[in-house]
């Protein structure tokens, strides 16, 4: 019998234990100001604006200036509580351009001929907090990628592209939220 309530203590302990963690993760996550992707969002910010990005390269890739705003819209919305607004009317706002898209060798074999070319992306990205001009920034990012020089660009644009925009996003989203 003794047998019987130790099991059930047993178990009644584990559930607490279990009720316990979970009533912390609700609570944690529903504060707004942590989330499980590291972002930190002060309480009081509840709104964005994520502006297009314009295109200022001497090179331009047709795409890359919608391809980079909504990669960065769509991490920020899906890591953080954060809602879309206008322009003017919201708590943070991210403006910017693509300064810079080109191609150069990156390596150079024995004969003198080039046998890595880089794709170099560099984004300036400003931020802007709604009555706390201290608390913004302005800042470039930089990314390449490199590709074997005997490819077209063209072969390779697609795959360089998406992999140079990640790598953007994610260092703005962690300049931005978790303030790396």
């Amino acid at each position: 019998m003794v047998w019987k309530r130790n099991k059930v203590r047993e178990s009644f302990l584990g559930l607490g234990s279990l009720t316990g963690i979970f009533l912390m993760l609700r609570i944690l996550s529903g504060c707004g100001v942590y989330s499980f992707s590291g972002a930190s969002v002060p309480p009081e910010v509840k709104t964005l604006h994520i502006a297009q990005m314009r295109n200022n390269a001497s090179l331009v890739n047709p795409s890359l200036s919608q391809q980079l705003s909504d990669a960065f819209r769509d991490k920020c919305l899906a890591e953080s509580n954060l809602k879309l607004g206008p322009l003017g009317s919201t708590d943070w706002e991210f403006t910017g351009e693509i300064q810079d898209y080109s191609v150069t060798a990156a390596a150079v074999s024995g004969q003198e001929k080039t046998s890595l070319n880089r794709l170099t992306v560099v984004w300036r990205l400003k931020f802007q907090v709604k009555g706390q001009e201290k608390q913004g920034w302005e800042q470039r990012f930089t990314r390449y990628a490199d590709f074997d020089a005997g490819l077209p660009l063209q072969s390779v644009e697609g795959e360089l592209v998406n992999q140079i925009v990640k790598q953007l996003v994610d260092d703005a989203f962690n300049k931005a939220f978790i303030q790396w």
